[in-house]
């Protein structure tokens, strides 16, 4: 008979003498070599992808010296750049900031607590004065707006039937009066009868004829004032109706301000824009419930928008610059968006609290005539003229400005046409840059009349492992800027 296979989990006998051969020593479990290798080549590639991202961060950047580009006015004898000498072309002193909204961001709000069904616009979109941004469920202001309309009717109905009561009661007064005519007249030709047969002689009449005579004219008395009391009942009850109309009809004008209120509650299930502008920001988004009367500042605001062609910088001043600050003082604004466009700015106002963290003073610059691609919180750059600074200058204009730089800066030099390199607004990065030089210069420090802008910071014989878009680390040169013409 065969003898039937072990199943290959069952574990295999010893054989005779294996087992004291095995003893002693341990048992070694093998492992596949991509076990031991896949992680390690993930986490290398991890490593290397993380490596990648983050180069700019994770190698040092290439240490560089700069200075900033003097502007002095033509007739000027000597000038400095900490202490520059006063003059209608005179470069106070330049500083970052951001663009904002002028004055203000404008919040289109909710007036109706509800949740968003539907945004109909997205950030970045122009509106226009009373365009939909959102609208709320409205089931419910639409079932209110319903019942305060049947509560009208029934006021309206209420008063019908009060108006068609009083109509009523007067044809009843008249009824009532034409009765006590009548009584009257019946009352008349009894007293007329009894006072004939009192007229009489005794004994012309029997007795008893007069005596019913005389009951017959206390009785139509009797109904002759009832019919009078009746009259009165009339009136009063038309001046109780009167009342009561009067009355209804408040309850009418009630229940047409119900309705007007409510109409009101459905039209502001719609967020509607309050000005032409662009969206900013979006704070609301369907499901979101906006609240009325809530702690939480925005809890009712849907959207934020500004006006694109009203725009500011605001300009965070050093302290050590804050008291050349002036309310009207002229500003040259540049945004790195556009680092060809120049833009004229005046400051409008300068906060009322320094800033003690970064120890400088916010100044609000308004931009003439801003770009519609400028948005709010973009960084930019502003400088700072002083008070006499005619709008020529500020627009770009530089013929009362004579721009002066170390000559260390000026790279390949043919004729008056050259090179420098000029640091990014952010200040890590740097930019070639062509210009051209002028022929009247202090020894040691060449004239620059196209190519440059005062105050921009210049890099100081660059190294020649220097690119456009590598990550730098500047400093600012001890070189002096003391420049003194004889």
């Amino acid at each position: 008979m065969t003898k039937p296979e072990p199943h290959w989990l069952t574990p295999k006998a010893d054989k005779p003498g294996e087992g004291e051969k095995s003893e002693g020593k341990p048992r070694r479990h093998r492992r596949s070599a991509w076990a031991v290798l896949l992680p390690i080549v993930v986490l290398l590639g991890l490593a290397a992808l993380f490596a990648y991202a983050f180069r700019d961060r994770l190698l040092p950047g290439l240490e560089v010296e700069f200075v900033e580009a003097v502007a002095l006015s033509s007739g000027s004898s000597n000038a400095t750049v900490d202490k520059p000498a006063s003059g209608a072309s005179q470069l106070l002193f330049q500083a970052a900031g951001w663009i904002e909204p002028d004055p203000l961001p404008i919040r289109a709000v909710s007036l109706y607590s509800g949740v968003v069904r539907e945004m109909h616009v997205l950030e970045g979109q122009s509106v226009t004065n009373g365009q939909v941004l959102a609208t709320l469920v409205d089931d419910d202001a639409r079932l209110v707006l319903r019942h305060t309309g049947a509560r009208l009717a029934q006021a309206r109905a209420d008063e019908a039937a009060l108006h068609a009561e009083m109509a009523l009661v007067r044809a009843r007064e008249i009824t009532a009066t034409r009765k006590y005519e009548g009584e009257s007249a019946r009352l008349a030709e009894l007293t007329d009868v009894t006072r004939r047969l009192q007229a009489l002689k005794p004994g012309t009449i029997p007795e008893r004829d007069l005596v019913q005579a005389q009951l017959r004219e206390r009785t139509q008395s009797s109904a002759v004032a009832t019919a009078e009391a009746t009259i009165g009942e009339w009136k009063a009850e038309q001046v109780r109706l009167q009342k009561q109309v009067l009355v209804q009809q408040q309850l009418v004008v009630a229940a047409k301000v119900a309705g007007e209120e409510a109409q009101l509650a459905l039209s502001r299930t719609r967020v509607l824009a309050p000005i032409d502008g662009v969206v900013l920001r979006l704070l609301a988004t369907p499901g979101k419930r906006l609240m009325l009367d809530m702690d939480m500042a925005d809890s009712a605001t849907a959207a934020i928008l500004y006006e694109p062609g009203k725009l500011q910088a605001r300009v965070d001043v050093p302290l050590a610059d804050a008291g050349k600050l002036a309310v009207g003082q002229v500003v040259r604004v540049t945004c790195s968006l556009l680092p060809d466009r120049e833009f004229t700015g005046t400051v409008t106002r300068i906060v009322g609290e320094a800033d003690l963290q970064r120890n400088t003073l916010q100044a609000k610059v308004r931009i003439t005539n801003p770009d519609p691609r400028l948005r709010p919180e973009m960084l930019c750059r502003g400088e700072f003229f002083g008070a006499g600074q005619g709008s020529s200058t500020a627009s770009g204009s530089r013929e009362s400005l004579t721009i002066f730089v170390p000559a260390e800066v000026v790279l390949n030099r043919s004729g008056k046409a050259a090179q420098v390199w000029v640091l990014s607004a952010d200040g890590q990065h740097a930019k070639r840059r062509e210009v051209t030089l002028g022929t009247g210069r202090p020894e040691g420090y060449p004239s620059v009349m196209e190519g440059l802008r005062p105050g921009d910071r210049v890099i100081v014989n660059p190294p020649a492992s220097l690119k456009e878009g590598i990550r730098i680390k500047a400093r600012k040169s001890k070189i002096s800027m003391d420049l003194r013409t004889p």
